[in-house]
């Protein structure tokens, strides 16, 4: 088999994860390579928000920040406790700070900012903080990239708004457009923002941003990135001492099979499973879509399936990055394209009922923890609640974001035609349309409406978290909880969506594959949604996700370079005894 090429490292996956493991090994005189199975890089990371949890890291310091690693300790034992390792934690919580320092100090591309004000997801836990510690990459010229802009995935079309270019800030801003000044302010900022790129200067957000970013110190590196270059087995070599190695890949490029070998280690940094509906059926609870997935194309586990032929084991194959959410009708077609409902659930005029008209979990609940209660309650066997409702009213439509609308914007013609958003004058027919018992549905609407007028939500505790807070609204009594009693009324239904499959190759604590016997897989390491996260059942914060990608690949590049000289060290011992 012709050979392709020959790297120190050779990295599976281009989005943060591949991408920061690209950068370190540079960093430290590795010789690597980026191979991507589609024509576009970037990966899950470029269809994101951009935004990464790493606690107590100098961003954070330097714009003032309560944070400590004390405090991060302390928070990451409360919420992701002992479903993984203590080394795995301690590993995230040491190596995450230094690798952003590492790669700002290497790169004038590397800048972020704090998100100051978006919480944590839990944070009244203890070490949780109400400012939370997630950060943004800043801004990005898009001119800097030149050829490579179009080569990035493109944004997710439900992420956009209008066309204009939106932060995820923003988005909570916007959300109080009539209720607040912050939100009148933030309306002329994104329209300044959206002219002046398409006038002078248009500028990257979000993912987009951090993928760009991650791209140009690439290219000033000198690292090749191999798109349209599929993997489709890893290459193992027998050692002296009987081991099998991981030494490379096979791959497929432009219709020809070749290998590229890896004189160190390979690292499987190409995502999950979320577009395999084959694996989604094996491992998940039913029912369980592809077409749920904000998974871009690719994501159908091939360094998974990789490592599994080769004797690696999993975990938390089970899991997703849940997200629940809607399906919206295409343009012009019978495609449905998923829609997020984060802002949408916890907004005071919504709730969500499930196939008998009842409430049944906390609307403003992190994402990942709603979708698990969707399943458990789907579970029980007593109504359906996959699909769900969500509910609101006249009230909320006028006020509110919803549906990636503006306040006071009426819905498409074709959603309400077409039946994808119901509407109807009385909660009766609104009952009927989508089959749930109307006297049910009456009465639910009307304890919730009872609970916004006390601003305490009995049943559930919506609003109670400043979790929820940051997407409500904060002239009401309780920010999250309004009436819903005003006609028309409106239904959308609710499916357990994701951002990405959550189970994947078991790793230790310096990301190396382990076997069902816990034994690491020699020059095989592994990153992000290719692996059985670090955040375990849950989900700390926002960007959980891209902050385990690039800090698993960071440490796997640690112990490759100190892993060598380890043994080095330890073969020299030898010759001296």
């Amino acid at each position: 088999m012709t050979v392709e090429g020959e790297f120190d490292v050779v990295i599976v996956g281009s989005g943060a994860g591949g991408m920061t493991a690209a950068l370190a090994a540079h960093n430290r005189g590795l010789s690597c390579v980026v191979i991507e199975a589609q024509n576009r890089y970037g990966g899950a990371t470029a269809v994101s928000g951009g935004i990464v949890w790493i606690p107590a890291n100098h961003v954070l310091k330097r714009e003032g920040s309560s944070d400590t690693p004390e405090l991060a300790s302390t928070y990451f034992d409360a919420t992701v406790g002992e479903r993984v390792s203590k080394a795995r934690r301690d590993s995230f919580l040491q190596d995450g700070p230094r690798m952003l320092s590492e790669l700002e100090q290497a790169s004038r591309w590397f800048r972020f900012h704090w998100a100051k004000g978006y919480p944590d997801y839990y944070p009244e836990l203890p070490g949780g903080l109400t400012e939370g510690r997630s950060i943004a990459p800043e801004l990005l010229d898009a001119r800097e990239l030149g050829g490579d802009l179009p080569l990035m995935n493109p944004p997710i079309a439900t992420m956009a708004l209008k066309g204009l270019s939106i932060t995820p800030a923003d988005f909570h801003d916007l959300n109080m457009l009539t209720r607040t000044w912050r939100g009148k302010r933030a309306i002329f900022r994104v329209l300044y923002r959206t002219l002046k790129g398409k006038v002078s200067t248009p500028r990257l957000t979000a993912g987009r941003a951090l993928v760009g970013r991650l791209r140009l110190a690439m290219r000033d590196a000198g690292i090749p990135l191999y798109l349209s270059t599929r993997m489709t087995e890893l290459v193992t070599t027998r050692e002296q001492d009987g081991t099998e190695r991981v030494s490379g890949v096979k791959v497929e490029r432009g219709g020809v099979e070749s290998e590229i070998i890896a004189r160190r280690a390979v690292i499987l940094a190409s995502g999950g499973f979320g577009r395999s509906q084959e694996l989604r059926d094996r491992y998940h609870p039913a029912p369980s879509k592809a077409e749920w997935t904000m998974s871009p194309e690719g994501q159908d586990g091939d360094g998974i399936r990789a490592g599994l032929q080769i004797g690696a084991d999993v975990d938390l194959m089970e899991k997703i990055w849940g997200q629940p959410s809607t399906l919206v009708p295409a343009d012009g077609s019978d495609d449905l394209r998923v829609q997020f409902l984060h802002i949408d659930r916890a907004s005071p005029s919504t709730l969500v009922v499930n196939g008998e008209g009842k409430r049944y979990y906390n609307e403003t609940a992190p994402y990942t923890e709603f979708a698990d209660a969707m399943y458990a309650e789907h579970a029980k066997g007593v109504a359906p609640a996959v699909p769900s409702w969500m509910i609101f009213d006249q009230r909320g439509k006028r006020r509110y974001m919803l549906l990636r609308t503006f306040p006071m914007s009426r819905f498409p013609k074709s959603w309400t035609d077409g039946g994808y958003v119901k509407v109807a004058q009385t909660v009766e027919d609104l009952a009927a349309q989508i089959g749930v018992p109307a006297e049910q549905l009456k009465q639910t609407l009307q304890r919730y409406s009872s609970f916004a007028r006390t601003g305490v939500d009995e049943d559930f505790g919506k609003g109670e978290s400043v979790y929820g807070h940051y997407y409500g609204d904060p002239t009401l009594k309780n920010p999250n909880l309004a009436p819903i009693d005003r006609p028309p009324f409106y239904a959308v239904a609710v499916y357990p969506g994701d951002v990405g499959t959550k189970g994947g190759l078991k790793i230790d604590e310096r990301s190396r594959v382990l076997t069902a016997d816990n034994r690491p897989i020699p020059g095989l390491y592994a990153s992000g949604n290719t692996t059985g996260s670090v955040m375990g059942d849950t989900y700390p914060g926002a960007g959980s996700s891209i902050g385990a990608a690039m800090v698993n690949s960071y440490s796997a590049v640690l112990d490759i370079v100190e892993g060598n000289q380890r043994a080095s060290d330890a073969d020299t011992t030898a010759a001296r005894a």
